[in-house]
């Protein structure tokens, strides 16, 4: 608490008399404070109103109303909520197609989103879509800035990426004469303490100097699921509150949208042991950190014999939780320049 106190407000004893004067403090009150030696608010904030009492020798109600008239003239502005609301409606994300805005509303500024779902149903390759959205005028609800793709688990797929870049001019003739390659930014990690360090070193300075509105996590479960075994639950838990807060710090610093792509567990319940369910990873404490809950998921199964083009392949994304909106979903399907929105099955 002293160390927060100390790096925050940084008072000298000049600053800390003119602060106390501007609040009208009896000047006795200000004399027994130089004869105690406390000359900066650090000295001042950090004791509590009986060690104060001691130090000074003057009355418990003379304390009280320094340290209330102190606290009052240095504690920053307080953001109400209609200008917070106000900051983040002019920050909100496309997902690359009309109608899945439409349906599940754009993915809002200064957010930290889960994308859950089981292994091909369709997470990278709305991630990858997002990446090229995000590079867009906010006329066609992009954010003009780049992205930070970070893999944990597989490469990232270049192949594909190139694919989405040649039919660009087709899907998004705006974005014809840009180079949407040099708009994301990759790197890999393996274990948590690298990811740590792209978090805390890495990421703050690349996205306040090329501009980044974008992170993609590719995921987040690979890191928290390999590197800690049962037992090691708690402590799991207390890193996943720290990453999110983290990450959560920059999306507010730099007002951008960062996606954790999720893992799948199954989910046996007795009564229904023949009716397959999936559950996000990570359980209930990573659940609490995020803003936003998309479950992705294939309607078409693999084995389906009806499949002839990639339109026959349907897939899902739902959005299971939200601060902000209510439940809702959109089937889609994807083929060579993007995912596309279809309607009801």
């Amino acid at each position: 608490f002293k160390h927060f106190i100390s790096s925050t407000l940084s008072f000298n004893c000049g600053m800390l008399e003119e602060v106390l004067e501007r609040s009208e403090v009896d000047p006795v009150v200000i004399s027994a404070l130089q004869r105690a030696g406390l000359t900066s608010a650090e000295d001042v904030l950090t004791y509590s109103v009986p060690e104060l009492v001691g130090l000074t020798h003057l009355r418990t109600a003379s304390v009280a109303d320094l340290v209330c008239s102190l606290s009052l003239a240095l504690c920053p502005a307080p953001n109400l909520a209609m200008a917070i609301l106000s900051e983040n409606e002019g920050s909100q994300l496309s997902w690359g197609d009309d109608e899945m805005d439409t349906i599940l509303g754009r993915l809002r500024g200064r957010q930290l989103i889960d994308l859950s779902g089981e292994s091909s149903a369709g997470k990278s390759q709305l991630c990858m879509q997002l990446c090229l959205s995000v590079q867009r005028k906010p006329i066609f609800g992009g954010l003009l800035g780049k992205a930070v793709y970070i893999c944990t688990e597989a490469p990232f797929s270049q192949k594909r990426w190139n694919q989405l870049a040649d039919c660009v001019g087709v899907r998004y003739p705006d974005l014809t004469n840009m180079d949407v390659g040099e708009g994301v930014l990759k790197t890999e990690v393996n274990t948590v303490p690298e990811f740590w360090d792209v978090v805390e070193n890495l990421l703050p300075k690349v996205m306040e100097s090329r501009g980044v509105r974008l992170v993609i996590i590719d995921s987040i479960a690979a890191l928290f699921r390999t590197d800690f075994t049962q037992e090691d639950i708690p402590s799991r838990s207390s890193a996943l509150f720290f990453v999110a807060r983290e990450l959560k710090k920059l999306a507010d610093a730099f007002n951008a949208v960062i996606i954790c792509i999720n893992q799948v567990s199954d989910h046996v319940v007795e009564e229904s042991i023949l009716q397959r369910r999936v559950i996000p990873a990570l359980g209930l404490s990573w659940s609490s950190c995020v803003n936003a809950r998309f479950l992705v998921r294939r309607v078409t199964q693999r084995s389906a014999h009806s499949i002839q083009s990639p339109q026959d392949i349907i897939r899902q994304v739902a959005l299971v939780t939200s601060s902000y909106s209510p439940s809702t979903q959109a089937n889609f399907f994807v083929d060579n320049d993007g995912c596309h929105s279809i309607g009801e099955i």
